[in-house]
């Protein structure tokens, strides 16, 4: 397992700031909390509030496409298909029903 080395330093004013692993920002240390998956050893986050939101929606929007596929599917189109999009698909399969 790769070890993680939470870079950390003090500021100007004395207070405590860390390094994003993402993003690479040096933040005070309430911009890195509620976290879950990226922590270190100690339980500190090692990624910013702004990286664990932008990771999340990319995750959301992943998650959403994977499932509008498999709907896509079940309506017996072929999203996959890169010679024939779907809204090719669609337009075929309306002019055999309609005319």
């Amino acid at each position: 397992m790769e070890q993680i080395i939470r870079r950390k330093r003090v500021n100007e004013i004395g207070d405590w700031e860390f390094e994003c692993d993402s993003c690479k920002l040096w933040l005070p240390k309430n911009k890195f909390t509620g976290c879950v998956e990226w922590i270190d050893a100690y339980g500190n986050c090692l990624m910013c509030r702004s990286c664990i939101g932008k990771k999340a929606n990319h995750t959301k929007k992943t998650n959403d496409k994977i499932a509008i596929n498999e709907i896509l599917i079940g309506m017996g189109y072929d999203p996959y298909n890169e010679e024939k999009p779907v809204w090719k698909q669609v337009e075929e399969r309306n002019k055999k029903r309609y005319g």
